[in-house]
């Protein structure tokens, strides 16, 4: 049975449907932490535009500790989660469509399949989530021999994982850094109080803390996936040679999927077509 076959079977269409489902729920926690973040962007324009009393500081101070802490104690770890299972449940795909065999050494438990066919059977409900399931890997240019069919689906996992991340990492730092230097020109051209400074401390820590985390977690997945793909494709000393290699890159393929944040849903809507039509 070959990868188009194997791909479009019933239980590997509500794999996809499963990790779709989960994979939505993890960034609609990553939004809300988006959201957090967001509002603590407009309390900080604000305290540049006008002036605060010691209580109001007070109360912004205590809002940008306040979101900081649900953020890592709460949101953060519910994110994770779900994008584990979500990836757990893609590498279970990937294992039978690529006919890889499952990694147990690395201790990940193999997902149940009445859970799968719960959250497949959910997301079939939900409007959008479980459309184009099929054909995951497109069937055009997959290569005829099995071992350089299995190098082509996992690069082109790579490339769309590259492209998405490099954009995302291009509007978050316009959007981050535009956003400061307008409380910066706010600052300079309103009267500076203790309170002002202040509550623009506390926001300020607050915003180049997220900023640091997500910066640095999408530059570190940008050059993890690229050491992947260029040993891929062989520009490295070394490429692929057998099976073995090829699951040894299908274990750090998973553990970027279960460990790296992934890219907001608008922008992967936005860059799909041209990413399909680049790569075929």
């Amino acid at each position: 049975m070959s990868i188009q076959e194997r791909q479009n079977r019933p239980e590997s269409l509500n794999k996809i449907a499963a990790q779709r489902l989960l994979y939505t729920r993890s960034k609609r926690v990553r939004n809300w932490r988006m959201i957090l973040v967001t509002m603590v962007v407009c309390a900080l324009i604000l305290s540049a535009a006008v002036g605060q009393s010691e209580v109001i500081a007070s109360v912004l101070s205590i809002f940008a500790v306040g979101t900081w802490l649900l953020d890592r104690l709460v949101l953060n770890r519910l994110e994770c989660e779900l994008r584990a299972e979500a990836a757990t449940i893609q590498e279970d795909f990937d294992c039978f469509v690529l006919d890889l065999r499952w990694p147990s050494i690395k201790g990940v438990r193999r997902p149940m399949t009445e859970r799968v066919s719960r959250l497949a059977a959910i997301a079939r409900c939900m409007p959008g989530a479980s459309d184009k399931v099929d054909n995951w890997y497109k069937i055009d240019g997959i290569p005829t021999d099995p071992f350089a069919a299995k190098i082509h689906c996992q690069k082109m996992n790579c490339t769309w994982d590259l492209d998405l991340r490099r954009a995302w990492i291009l509007v978050f730092q316009i959007v981050v850094w535009s956003a400061v230097l307008l409380a910066a020109i706010l600052l300079a051209i309103t009267e500076i109080t203790v309170g002002k400074v202040a509550a623009m401390a506390a926001l300020s820590i607050r915003l180049m803390a997220w900023y640091v985390d997500e910066t640095q977690a999408q530059i570190v997945a940008v050059e993890e996936v690229g050491r992947i793909y260029s040993y891929l494709s062989g520009e490295s000393c070394e490429k692929p040679r057998d099976i073995c290699d090829v699951r040894s890159v299908q274990d750090v393929i998973l553990e970027h999927r279960r460990s790296t944040p992934p890219v907001p849903d608008w922008l992967y809507r936005r860059s799909k077509d041209r990413l399909e039509d680049a790569w075929y």
